[in-house]
């Protein structure tokens, strides 16, 4: 007997002993998902990112980074140095909407309870 046949003989055997029922298998994992609580953290907890002014200042900030890398590419230094003024506004406008209540902690907006 060879050694591959030695190691694949016993799960050889313990499969054809044991029927295998895929239906049951299925339904017991479909069935799972709705009753399993999910990985994401509680929305009850504020955490952070889950406000107008922290996707704001996020997106903005993005552009400038797309447009500062791209700039630095092109090997143009006046963009590289805008695209750092955008970010740096970025910052700015994510805090001043924070501050005027589009932040975390100062929602006025109605959650919508994902």
């Amino acid at each position: 007997m060879t050694l591959v046949a030695a190691m694949t003989r016993p799960h050889a055997e313990a499969l054809a002993s044991a029927p295998l029922d895929l239906t049951q298998l299925v339904n017991e994992r479909s069935a799972n998902v709705f009753t399993r609580r999910p990985m994401s953290i509680d929305m009850s907890d504020p955490g952070h990112g889950h406000s107008p002014a922290a996707w704001t200042a996020v997106i903005i900030m993005l552009v400038a980074f797309t447009i500062g890398t791209t700039a630095f590419f092109f090997d143009l230094p006046w963009l590289v140095w805008a695209s750092v003024g955008l970010l740096i506004a970025g910052v700015v406008v994510g805090y001043v909407m924070s501050k005027v209540g589009y932040g975390v902690n100062t929602m006025t907006a109605a959650p919508h309870g994902h």
